[in-house]
């Protein structure tokens, strides 16, 4: 026998109208609900279980996305306390509206609130970036020898509840966060535009992973990529070497570039990038983070100290 859509729609009916009238006199009826978004809610008693069983050969058919929360979580919006996310993307990917601003992060074992770059950032694209580190470089917090590049440590959470400033960070999503790619900018103190943008393609763990065992592991953006997140940058025209953890005794950088005027990487006199240390040729030892050069370096001599916005997607 075949139903027609009426017959079935009568059908529900039914069942809802039971439900209705034997609520009142059974604790454990089964409850159907449809709020005013339209979500759909089935509900049952105390003790009760909701059995979806296709018979043989048939399947359970979910047309959309399946999330499975503990109590009430599902209600919560994604990025909430009560419904934490995995990713900044996560929460864009789920509400295209969500707006930059301070979101509840999963950062295993625990939960980190987390400032979501949601808009467009121009160097790097599309909305959903998850803050991991910020670094100030006229500060040695973040120098190529701190141990915060190799611990599971995390500094100043409050300074990762907001976007671009001059407040240090390193969260737990350093250590915890897979991503495809990252957003690094930098910044001149004094200077009130936006930061410039680059973005690093690189598929890792977590940027921890990359970092923590000193290895050197390298990338191919360019030594023009590098020097477009510092205007004015100077840098040598050899050696070019790029990556995590670019390092000889001369120069090193956790993120960028080291260059030399020779042809090879013997004795590097100018740097780009995260984590600096070196003071070869005269170079400034304490920028932890911007530009330093000297030696034939192709803008000159420089020591420009920025603060700088490491992110992840």
């Amino acid at each position: 026998m075949q139903l027609t859509k009426s017959c079935i729609l009568l059908v529900l009916l039914i069942l809802l109208e039971w439900s209705d009238t034997t609520a009142a006199e059974d604790s454990n009826a089964v409850d159907f609900r449809e709020d005013e978004d339209g979500t759909v809610y089935i509900k049952s008693g105390v003790g009760r279980d909701i059995v979806i069983q296709p018979g043989y050969g048939g399947r359970v058919i979910i047309n959309g996305h399946l999330q499975v929360c503990e109590t009430n979580d599902c209600r919560a919006k994604l990025g909430s306390r009560k419904n934490p996310a995995r990713s900044c993307k996560a929460i864009l990917e789920d509400d295209p509206f969500a707006e930059s601003g301070v979101y509840y992060i999963i950062t295993k074992p625990y939960v980190t609130k987390v400032y979501c770059y949601m808009d467009y950032i121009p160097g790097c694209g599309g909305g959903g970036w998850t803050t991991l580190m910020k670094t100030d470089g006229h500060n040695s917090t973040f120098k190529y020898t701190s141990a915060l590049w190799g611990n599971k440590e995390p500094y100043n959470m409050p300074g990762g509840q907001s976007g671009v400033d001059h407040k240090e960070t390193k969260l737990p999503t350093y250590w915890t966060m897979p991503f495809n790619s990252l957003c690094l900018g930098m910044k001149t103190s004094g200077n009130t535009s936006e930061p410039n943008w680059i973005r690093l393609k690189y598929r890792a763990r977590s940027l921890y992973s990359v970092i923590a065992d000193g290895r050197y592991r390298s990338t191919s953006l360019g030594r023009m990529a590098w020097k477009s997140l510092i205007p004015d940058s100077s840098l040598q025209l050899n050696c070019n070497k790029e990556g995590f953890n670019s390092y000889y005794v001369t120069q090193s950088v956790r993120i960028g570039i080291i260059n030399n005027e020779q042809k090879d990487c013997n004795s590097p006199d100018s740097r780009i990038g995260f984590g600096g240390a070196g003071t070869n040729c005269g170079t400034d030892g304490s920028v932890s983070t911007g530009n330093t050069a000297d030696c034939d370096a192709d803008n000159g001599k420089k020591s420009i100290k920025t603060h700088g916005y490491i992110l992840a997607q």
